[in-house]
């Protein structure tokens, strides 16, 4: 093997590593904000619930938006 065939060789492992680590990086980060984002949501979700305030939610089955007021009723939307 002459000596720029080891040079490609090790410049393709140094990055295939720096690439792999910031890939893992990224996704670590991208799971932290996720979690961030699902607790500040609840966190909301529970203040409304204390103001008596409806809850925006989403009906998987009718694939509608509906406002969900604490005493259990429902108010589909229009659109």
């Amino acid at each position: 093997m002459g000596t720029n065939t080891r040079k490609r060789i090790f410049i393709h492992k140094v990055t295939f590593r720096r690439t792999a680590c910031r890939d893992a990086f990224e996704f670590r980060l991208e799971q932290e904000v996720l979690q961030q984002f699902k607790k500040s949501m609840n966190i909301e979700q529970q203040k409304r619930i204390l103001r008596n305030a409806p809850i925006a939610k989403y009906d998987l089955q009718q694939r509608k938006v509906y406002m969900e007021y604490p005493d259990g009723r429902k108010v589909y939307s229009e659109a």
